[in-house]
């Protein structure tokens, strides 16, 4: 009698999806325990396309491989996860919830290894769920850290942003090594052969004080700054806190401090209701006074200026993804400080 072949069945001397699917079951019944396989880029590749095509018929054409070596490789697979990946349903395969979930990381070791492989460092569509984590002092503007805020959404929409606050210099490196951290933005400059810079801007300070101070004149006296009612802000997110009385003190002056807050949102409403000034990275004063209609001076002391620059770690240098967020960090903080510039002529943009 002629062998009568389902109507799913390939041509004779190919397996189906159907067959091969039973036929590589990770239950063995030869009860010899095989060596497992190590994971490799090849088999990474092979999952990629596995869950893509749910096929193995259609993923071996695509790979231009046999179905065998297709089933073979999602055999071994499954052996490494502990999970079936493929499973039948109806006539169907489909990626079981694990391996859905392996879809964001299997893509973005793909886009990895193919900047590795190409040494580029072009910008993929690959990390459509990254998220990305900024680490920066509490004094960075309002304003700014919207614009980054804005930007992100208009740029990369399926992606995360999340704000992180700075402890200390130890915790910060620890961050950048453990990769919870991105790329820190501050004024001073980790010690670490591991961390890479890059200046992002520079900045110097100016001078709050309500409209018609009945204290202030223009331009302000080095004796009269001082002896002003001062409001101190203790950053407990900065690696750069007292950099003001620090230098006062390099230069045996003290100013008079009358109240110290560690809210920066505090900071507009108090100097619009009292005789206090503050003194803060322009950027910062500039945003403030928009928004309680301050006046902004300039210190009669020549402060040093503040160095704004990325960090991050080594590991993460040729990173398609770590490339892409500092660029993205350059571009946006330009934009808002040339747009601050014409308000703040003194304050420079990335490459000035």
């Amino acid at each position: 009698m002629r062998e009568q072949r389902g109507k799913d069945a390939g041509p004779p001397g190919e397996t189906s999806d159907a067959v091969q699917d039973a036929a590589i079951s990770p239950a063995s019944s030869t009860g010899v325990t095989a060596r497992r396989p190590r994971l490799d880029i090849r088999l990474i590749r092979t999952l990629s396309v596995l869950i893509e095509e749910r096929s193995i018929t259609a993923a071996a054409d695509r790979m231009n491989e046999t179905q065998p070596q297709v089933s073979l490789k999602l055999q071994q697979l499954r052996e490494i996860t502990g999970d079936a990946l493929l499973v039948r349903v109806s006539r169907a395969m489909m990626p079981t919830a694990y391996a859905l979930s392996l879809v964001g990381p299997v893509k973005r070791i793909l886009a990895d290894v193919a900047a590795l492989e190409s040494g580029s460092r072009a910008i993929t569509s690959d990390f459509a769920d990254r998220a990305f984590t900024l680490a920066l002092p509490d004094y960075i503007s309002a304003g700014l850290i919207g614009a980054y805020f804005s930007a992100f959404r208009m740029e990369r929409p399926g992606c995360e942003l999340n704000i992180h606050p700075v402890v200390s210099a130890s915790a910060s490196l620890k961050e950048l090594e453990d990769g919870s951290v991105d790329v820190l933005l501050e004024s001073v400059l980790l010690r670490s052969s591991q961390v890479r810079t890059q200046k992002l801007f520079s900045d110097h300070f100016v001078c709050l004080a309500r409209p018609n101070h009945p204290l202030i004149g223009a331009p302000l006296q080095v004796d009269v700054y001082l002896g002003l009612a001062h409001l101190r802000a203790s950053h407990h997110s900065s690696l750069n806190d007292g950099v003001v009385d620090r230098h006062l003190a390099s230069l045996d002056l003290a100013r008079n401090i009358k109240a110290t807050t560690p809210y920066l949102n505090s900071v507009g409403e108090t100097l619009k209701t009292t005789d206090l000034v503050f003194t803060t990275a322009a950027h910062l004063g500039r945003y403030l006074a928009e928004e309680f209609a301050l006046q902004v001076l300039e210190p009669p002391v020549d402060f040093p200026p503040l160095e704004y620059s990325m960090q991050w770690h080594n590991r993460a240098h040729r990173s398609a993804e770590s490339v892409w967020f500092r660029d993205f960090l350059l571009r946006v903080t330009e934009q808002y400080l040339s747009t601050q510039a014409r308000l703040c002529p003194a304050s420079t943009v990335p490459g000035q």
